[in-house]
């Protein structure tokens, strides 16, 4: 985009704002909507009651679309421009995400099941000559409930894949051990006689020699030292093709709004240590892999 195009920060911190009231008065007028529901119903005026639900929809809708309208501001306005200055070749699409194709394929091992891949914000571009991609992801199961079935959530948070560019000596995945993790993935798990290490982690492989050729000293050292410093469970698949998938089940999202009062700088400043997260990781994982 042209850069006269885009909104000054003055422009854009009205517009942000603005925005946010919205949203805002619509929340407020949507709960007094369901108070006023409410006491219908328990004064036996259900049709009135039944009625009520027509602006609770129409209050909805309009609340929905004008948080679309900020994330398209927030996109177009300060992610894309985040994105380009930190990678080179780089794209991102708001409401892209990995693939499923590309999620199946990273062969993770995880303590759940799940039918159902979906998430946004997806980024690549090149970083120090390797090429990322990453994003959002969710990833959730159909259950039965006393309902019918719903799609539950197991896994929201962030994913990222780094090619290296250079064949690996194996295919070896780790995941973090959690209270769900099912007895036969840890029966079959690699120990490396590193204590911490198999304290935190499960490791699989075909072939254990294929594992430690990987997984160096340094290399554990250094998953360690991700699981302490993010939430949820970390999980990690090297793959023979050079390809490194990490992924996060931290329950968080990157480039949304939040409960930011509409700043712009803050919110640049947010982004790109949200941004900075993903190339932290992939500068880690340079300082150890030595193959």
């Amino acid at each position: 985009m042209d850069p006269q195009n885009h909104m000054s920060d003055t422009e854009l911190r009205s517009s942000l704002k603005r925005s946010r009231r919205k949203t805002k008065l619509a929340g407020a007028l949507i709960t007094l909507c369901m108070i006023l529901l409410v006491i219908l119903f328990l004064f036996g005026k259900t049709l009135y009651g039944v009625l009520m639900l027509i602006p609770v929809i129409i209050l909805s809708v309009y609340s929905m679309n004008v948080s679309a309208k900020i994330k398209n501001v927030i996109s177009s306005e300060i992610v894309d421009g985040v994105v380009k200055e930190a990678l080179d070749d780089a794209a991102y699409v708001a409401g892209g995400h990995l693939s499923d194709e590309l999620i199946s394929e990273s062969y993770m091992v995880f303590p759940f099941t799940y039918d159902k891949t979906g998430g946004d914000d997806a980024v690549v571009g090149e970083y120090k000559g390797l090429r990322l991609k990453m994003s959002d992801v969710v990833l959730s199961c159909r259950v039965e409930t006393d309902d019918g079935t719903e799609n539950q959530k197991v896994f929201e948070g962030q994913w990222l894949v780094c090619d290296l560019g250079r064949e690996l000596p194996g295919k070896v995945q780790l995941s973090q051990i959690t209270k769900g993790m099912a007895k036969s993935i840890v029966n079959q798990r690699i120990l490396t006689e590193n204590e911490p290490f198999d304290s935190k982690f499960v490791v699989t492989a075909n072939n254990p020699e294929e594992a430690f050729r990987i997984l160096t000293p340094q290399l554990m050292d250094y998953c360690l030292a991700l699981a302490d410093r993010n939430k949820g469970g970390v999980y990690l698949s090297f793959l023979r093709d050079g390809k490194v998938h990490v992924a996060v089940n931290s329950g968080a999202e990157f480039f949304e709004f939040g409960k930011n009062k509409g700043e712009p700088e803050k919110l640049r400043q947010m982004f790109q240590e949200q941004l900075h997260w993903y190339t932290d990781i992939v500068d880690g994982l340079l300082s150890v892999l030595r193959l």
